[in-house]
């Protein structure tokens, strides 16, 4: 019997293997947003931990590879001043997210990354005219109210959360903000060069955000702001296998056969619910009613704009 169990996780395996690549993207995604919180209790220096998370990005996108993933002559490349953008909104954007994780909680910061699907179809309706339908609509709108309810607190007060300084409560947009420029900015390099599929182009990106991060970071060593430490390596090391993971895997299974239409809200959905849940699970987490509602609304939503 267990044989012939293995034999069918194997066929599948063969005959599709786009299916595998986008389990293994959803469970790498899940798993950054988890490191974060652990990030909290094992006190890292998140920011040196960030850096060294885009280190080891580079180093697996060479292993992965199998050459150095940035040539030379990429100043003449096209998409050479968006990589630079991108990197930057990489290193401020991973520690936007791990501060609102720490502050806020995990489901909080997963719905609100994945909520940028919400600003991404309204730029590929806008500014490359793709299809917008009644159920599409519907998604937009069950999105904000999503986005809403998440925020709510036990009292039914939006943004009435126990966090001081207080503005720390813009973390939550700032996340999806970020979130979103760096999907429409990847659609828009699609749509007009091709290479956000580049497996070469993203390793780019995690080189230009390891070099920004690391300026500033041996500039405190010099100055005596920052002192470094082995555990922070060595989250860095912990975090940056699954955050490359997390984008290799999803341009594996794009690239094999699966549509986007398909991928990313069917990821989304995925990284929401199984984020919610180990989230509970590990860490206790607790959320109210309305957050709940939440969580369900988003994934439901997510749901409306795939079926459109």
């Amino acid at each position: 019997m267990k044989s012939k169990k293995k034999s069918n996780i194997a066929a599948v395996i063969k005959t599709r293997p786009e299916v595998i690549y986008l389990i293994l993207s959803i469970l790498c995604s899940t798993a950054i947003v988890l490191i974060f919180k652990l990030f909290q209790q094992w006190k890292v220096h998140t920011f040196q931990a960030i850096v060294f998370n885009y280190v080891t990005c580079v180093i697996c996108g060479w292993a992965a590879l199998g050459r150095f993933p940035i040539e030379e002559g990429f100043w003449q490349t096209v998409w050479f001043p968006w990589a630079l953008f991108l990197g930057f909104v990489f290193i401020t954007g991973f520690n936007i997210v791990a501060l609102t994780v720490q502050k806020f909680n995990v489901t909080m910061a997963t719905v609100m990354q994945k909520m940028s699907l919400l600003l991404t179809v309204v730029f590929a309706f806008v500014f490359y005219q793709e299809s917008f339908n009644v159920l599409k609509a519907a998604g937009v709108v069950t999105a904000v109210a999503a986005i809403l309810l998440v925020n709510l607190s036990a009292k039914g007060k939006l943004f009435e959360w126990n966090i001081s300084p207080r503005y720390w409560l813009f973390l939550p947009i700032l996340t999806w903000l970020v979130s979103a420029t760096i999907e429409i900015v990847f659609l828009h390099l699609e749509k007009q060069t091709g290479a956000s599929s580049d497996i070469g182009f993203v390793s780019f990106l995690f080189g230009t955000a390891a070099v920004l991060g690391g300026i500033p970071l041996l500039i405190g060593y010099i100055r005596g702001r920052f002192k470094f430490d082995w555990k922070s390596l060595g989250a860095g090391v912990f975090l940056g296998i699954p955050n490359f993971g997390s984008i290799y895997f999803l341009l594996k299974s794009l690239g094999i056969g699966l549509d986007g239409s398909v991928v990313f809200p069917i990821n989304n959905v995925s990284i929401i619910a199984l984020s919610s849940l180990a989230a509970l699970l590990f860490f206790r987490e607790k959320l109210n009613r309305y957050n709940i509602i939440g969580v369900l609304v988003a994934i439901f939503s997510i749901l409306l704009i795939a079926l459109s």
